[in-house]
């Protein structure tokens, strides 16, 4: 269609749905009987749509996400898609509105009996339709099946107590199941039986998510108060007692993964083995797991949150100032991470006793974040 006319079209129409936003959300047609179908068939049903799937999608766009900041998950999850969502129902359903002015009725006719089927009428007005309409039932297909997937998904996982490590024939029952259930009410009712089941799920799981709510802010709280009991000078003392030749040698020096994986083995192992058996004559059950790219310290607290410091080996971009390794621009780095996520410092030189010294010191401010949240 008209380029000009469809950029002007997306700017007014994304202005017009954020400025009426909240007039349409609290509008229930009280005065204006003949609108109540639009309320059952569209802004209710919708409402109530979201709530119902928000369960599943959350969680599973939740596990997917693990290490993204929030900031990064709003942008995401919340504003990219809403963004597309707008630029979509603006283009496509002004060139609609266009074909349908300039003479193409049917289109309209058929958008009144069979939405569906409009998609691939309005699809056969431009080149290449045939190429669109292939495109066009891929993308729906991606789209029910990795609803299916999370959906799926997430019953297994809460049905698992949380656990990912299930058998696949219980990942593959309730795959199944979403499939006969919604199998099942579609032969009964059609559409409308669905709409009317999600409508009436839709309730509970709103007060669900208040719940949720309060609870995502609760864990921020606690999150905010963990970040502000970790704020320490990360360069430890004992760092100061090697000449200062070396500590610079060590700062400008590029360590490669086999430096990285060296100290791995080497100090940090060693290390948190020393301190689980000190953890573990003191009474406290510790344990130490290892992996090519990890080491990680876990001290079980009983009921209380455990403490966790884990060293893992990171790939970085070397700085144009400083030689390529071997050919490679990437120097690794040996990042402490704790059990609340990274704490972006490197360790990779240290020495033994300094690492142990910032495990304790580490321990010695979670035991501090344990007695405030308490």
């Amino acid at each position: 269609g008209d380029t000009t006319q469809l950029l002007k079209s997306f700017v007014q129409n994304s202005g017009d749905y954020v400025s009426t936003l909240i007039s349409n959300t609290f509008n229930l047609y009280a005065y204006e009987r003949q609108n109540e179908s639009w309320l059952g068939g569209w802004t209710l049903l919708y409402w109530a749509w979201w709530l119902s799937w928000s369960p599943f999608v959350g969680l599973f766009i939740a596990k997917i996400s693990k290490g993204r900041t929030i900031r990064e998950f709003v942008i995401g999850v919340l504003f990219v898609p809403t963004g597309f969502t707008f630029a979509w129902m603006s283009f496509f359903g002004n060139s609609a509105i266009a074909l349908v002015q300039g003479g193409f009725s049917e289109l309209a006719t058929t958008v009144n009996s069979d939405s569906a089927s409009a998609l691939f009428m309005f699809l056969e007005k431009f080149s290449f339709s045939g190429v669109l309409s292939t495109i066009a039932v891929f993308m729906i297909v991606i789209f029910f099946v990795t609803s299916a997937d999370s959906a799926a998904i997430v019953m297994n996982m809460l049905c698992s107590n949380g656990k990912d490590d299930t058998p696949v024939w219980q990942k593959v029952f309730w795959g199944v199941t979403v499939g006969v259930v919604a199998a099942f009410l579609m032969l009964a009712g059609g559409l409308g039986s669905l709409q009317a089941l999600t409508i009436t799920t839709a309730l509970p799981f709103a007060i669900v998510l208040l719940g949720a709510i309060y609870g995502l802010f609760k864990a921020l709280r606690v999150d905010v108060t963990k970040k502000e009991t970790n704020n320490f000078n990360n360069m430890p003392l004992s760092d100061l007692s090697k000449p200062w030749q070396e500590r610079l040698s060590a700062i400008i020096t590029l360590p490669s993964k086999k430096d990285g994986s060296k100290f791995l083995n080497e100090v940090v192992l060693k290390a948190f083995n020393e301190l689980k058996d000190e953890f573990a004559k003191n009474g406290l059950e510790a344990n130490v797991t290892k992996a090519e790219n990890f080491v990680n310290l876990n001290v079980g607290l009983g009921d209380e949150m455990d403490f966790r410091y884990g060293v893992y080996l990171t790939k970085s971009q070397s700085p144009d100032y400083t030689r390529e390794l071997e050919g490679d621009d990437l120097y690794y780095r040996a990042e402490v991470y704790l059990k609340e996520g990274g704490q972006d410092y490197d360790v990779l030189g240290w020495s033994e006793a300094t690492l142990i010294n910032d495990v304790i010191e580490q321990y010695r401010k979670h035991m501090q974040f344990l007695h405030i949240v308490r």
